[in-house]
């Protein structure tokens, strides 16, 4: 290929490129506008700060990596297997505050290391009672993200910046389920039906060997009453954050949540861009149908 063919090539690719990228930049509102509406799983009128605390809780649920290698999980008894890709934050507990995720080391240095086979991820272990993944988070790293909160606390001190709630009847998107020096789980969900009980309970937690989310209620396999026999007969509280309602979310590229996407998400990463071209499809595929 002559210089000038060549030339003449790349400047209609860049052109191309730039139609492209346009098009997207401009159907962005279109598409991100998705985010200022209740996420799929909650139901009834939410706070921002509500809707801020599912978001941050997704993001450790939702985000997306590949072990390069095998990958021990929590005491040994599982791992992740190379070559599959795996949703959720894996659990552990770190000896090092700067190795919990998201809250010690960001989401993208995490996806950095996953990928990278000579990074600590696949070298050695950074736990405090058992083998676990040397970057993971444990169930009140896990709330302490949720919540924001300044600094990471622990089952037994949650109640410091939290109230008391006396009745599953009364749980709200964003309380806590908590055992002290045990466990603690999110509420991440409510619905009702008809007769404004509560009929379906989303339930968000970082727990062996990955973060994941349970429903119970209407609909799925486990019945709303299994959360009485396995949180409130075994001694779980339930705590509301005092602060709720001041919880911010800070959009990440690497896990857009409802569609939330930026400039950046398009330039920086294909997996936006990827989303993206689906959440344009499906769109347009709706305004066929109609």
């Amino acid at each position: 290929m002559r210089k000038n063919d060549k030339r003449t090539t790349n400047v209609a690719l860049k052109h191309f490129l730039s139609i492209i990228i346009s098009s997207l930049l401009i159907a962005l509102p279109l598409i991100s506008g998705a985010a200022d509406g209740k996420t799929e799983y909650s139901a009834g009128d939410l706070t921002q700060g509500q809707e801020n605390i599912v978001r941050r809780a997704r993001q450790v649920l939702e985000i997306e990596w590949t072990a390069q290698e095998n990958i021990v999980a929590w005491e040994g008894y599982s791992e992740f297997k190379a070559g599959e890709t795996y949703q959720g934050i894996p659990y552990g507990m770190p000896n090092n505050a700067k190795n919990y995720v998201p809250y010690g080391t960001s989401f993208d240095v995490f996806l950095e290391a996953v990928s990278d086979t000579e990074s600590l991820m696949y070298t050695s272990f950074s736990t405090r009672t058992s083998i676990a993944p040397y970057y993971s988070l444990d169930c009140s790293a896990f709330i302490s993200w949720v919540w924001n909160l300044e600094e990471l606390h622990k089952t037994w001190d949650l109640v410091l910046v939290a109230s008391r709630v006396y009745s599953l009847d009364n749980i709200e998107v964003g309380d806590v389920l908590n055992k002290s020096a045990d466990h603690v789980v999110l509420i991440y969900s409510v619905e009702y039906d008809d007769t404004g009980n509560i009929a379906r309970v989303g339930i968000a937690e970082s727990a062996p060997p990955i973060a994941k989310l349970t429903f119970y209620g209407q609909g799925e396999k486990l019945p709303l009453s299994m959360i009485n026999d396995i949180y409130i007969d075994d001694d779980y509280i339930i705590l509301r954050y005092a602060e709720r309602d001041s919880v911010e979310y800070v959009h990440n590229c690497l896990i857009p949540i409802d569609n939330d996407f930026c400039s950046l998400c398009i330039i920086q990463n294909t997996v936006g861009v990827s989303k993206l071209l689906d959440a344009l499809t499906s769109r347009q595929e709706k305004m066929q149908i109609k």
